[in-house]
């Protein structure tokens, strides 16, 4: 994925953003006009066709999901290079790793903090 185009449909906008499990993009839908997460695991991820149709399982219950205002939408998920990649609703200002990594979630004292975190707890639990 070197060029700026992504299997003639996507333009990287950003990224890769390495994650845990594998690369994120920052990708533009060339005939929708939006900003999608174009999130791609690692390959070793995938040593059978069983494990691959397990994690486009997983997607499609995700998908299923539907609008929610606590939970990411994911749009799809199809095959880039041979990998399952799922395309999902981009979210900015980063994670919450980030934010506990660069101690943004602990600015603004001690009743901001604790307010900011009881306010992510909250959202998560309702996901």
């Amino acid at each position: 994925m070197g060029n700026n185009s992504i299997a003639n449909l996507y333009v990287n906008e950003a990224g890769p953003f390495l994650g845990g499990m594998g690369k994120v993009y920052r990708v533009k839908h060339t005939e929708w006009g939006v900003s999608l997460a174009m999130k791609q695991p690692q390959v070793h991820m995938f040593r059978s066709e069983e494990q691959k149709q397990t994690f486009i399982s997983e997607c499609e219950a995700w998908i299923r999901l539907g609008l929610h205002p606590h939970i990411v939408s994911c749009y799809y998920v199809r095959e880039i290079e041979g990998v399952p990649t799922v395309f999902a609703e981009w979210m900015d200002g980063g994670s919450l790793k980030e934010a506990i990594e660069n101690e943004s979630l602990y600015a603004g004292g001690e009743q901001e903090s604790l307010k900011r975190i009881l306010d992510i707890a909250i959202q998560s639990a309702r996901g």
